[in-house]
């Protein structure tokens, strides 16, 4: 869409909202814990949007009318960081702060930076990277050297990001990450399983890519009676071959505006059991923030989850789906003595709670 030579997004829909309200929520929590968790430490905070827009968006029908433009996620990240250094300053802390945002299409990243220039006195710098994000993954790496890092891996429509790529981001050091999964493409591509075609081997090639391999298409073959049961497979999967890099993941579904149906999954992930334990809250509060704009009640949400802890000689776990509680030693503890044993957790139900205990190491 444009409107006078910048590059203007359509109007947010429901999923967008969410997705928003989640960055911002989460991002202000992530830089409060750490700034606060630092006294008399220098703190490095940077925000990467790997696959980010213009900033803008048409204004809704809800909108104020002298409201002209809605801000995007790029617009909210530097907004967010900026309130955070000015959160450091207020508490007498050493913090500085940068974001990166990174786009191929140089006309949006144009846009970008007027806007950022024009309406903002901005307290972080800003780099603007023109290219794709499987390109300058070595870049990323370097601008979140030595910083505590949060990154927004959502690319742009259907579009997925090979694990490849997410891999290298997700296992950086001190990166928090919010991961755009697309289910919904992975659930219409699955029925070129049983076709012999070129475009259904393109198709669940790509998939392949976003997965981590070929294990998927036996999962979902065997799940693919039951809707329900084929996306909570699917979507294990992936999460699982998160754990494997050594860190917790959960996960939120966004659904269309009309339907029940999952569009994507939004997925958390990270090292730090308070990140984690802060970030379900804020997932809890989209769920509320998606039910209440499309004039629902909440329902219990099930968190898709898998958490990871670093220090097995506390004490073996196992995977299950009942309640699980975090250690202060970052211990991940659960009640399941029938199944098999595995460092990783499976936190289960939206309202199991998070709270921190003593294991008694």
């Amino acid at each position: 869409m444009q409107q006078k030579g910048i590059a203007v997004f359509p109007a947010k829909k429901i999923a967008t909202k969410v997705k928003h309200q989640i960055l911002e929520s989460c991002l202000k929590a992530w830089g409060g814990i750490i700034i606060n968790s630092n006294a008399g430490r220098q703190v490095r905070l940077a925000f990467v949007e790997t696959c980010c827009g213009s900033g803008l968006y048409a204004p809704g029908d809800d909108a104020k009318p002298d409201v002209e433009y809605d801000a995007g996620s790029a617009i909210i990240g530097i907004e967010t960081l900026n309130a955070l250094l000015s959160h450091g300053r207020s508490v007498s802390r050493d913090v500085s702060g940068k974001a990166l945002f990174i786009n191929e299409n140089a006309e949006e990243l144009e846009t970008l930076n007027a806007t950022v220039a024009e309406h903002f006195e901005s307290k972080a710098s800003y780099r603007l990277l023109p290219n794709r994000l499987c390109d300058v993954v070595k870049d990323v790496a370097l601008f979140c050297d030595r910083h505590f890092a949060f990154l927004l891996i959502d690319p742009y429509g259907p579009s997925a990001i090979p694990f490849s790529v997410v891999s290298k981001l997700v296992s950086l050091s001190r990166a928090d990450c919010l991961i755009n999964f697309p289910y919904y493409s992975v659930h219409k591509w699955i029925g070129w399983l049983e076709c012999d075609s070129h475009e259904g081997a393109t198709r669940l090639a790509i998939v392949d890519q976003l997965t981590n391999g070929d294990g998927w298409r036996e999962i979902a073959l065997r799940n693919r009676q039951s809707g329900r049961a084929l996306e909570e497979a699917i979507l294990d999967h992936y999460m699982d071959e998160l754990s494997k890099l050594g860190v917790g993941a959960m996960s939120i579904p966004m659904t269309f505006e009309d339907k029940k149906r999952t569009m994507y999954h939004l997925v958390f992930t990270s090292r730090s059991t308070a990140g984690l334990a802060n970030a379900k809250r804020q997932l809890q509060q989209g769920e509320a923030y998606q039910a209440a704009l499309k004039g629902k009640r909440p329902t219990k949400t099930v968190f898709r989850s898998f958490i990871v802890f670093s220090d097995p000689g506390c004490r073996r776990t196992s995977t299950c789906r009942r309640d699980v509680r975090l250690c202060t030693c970052g211990f991940i503890a659960d009640e399941d003595k029938n199944s098999k044993p595995r460092w990783r957790a499976h936190l289960g139900d939206a309202d199991s709670g998070l709270s921190d205990f003593v294991c008694g190491r």
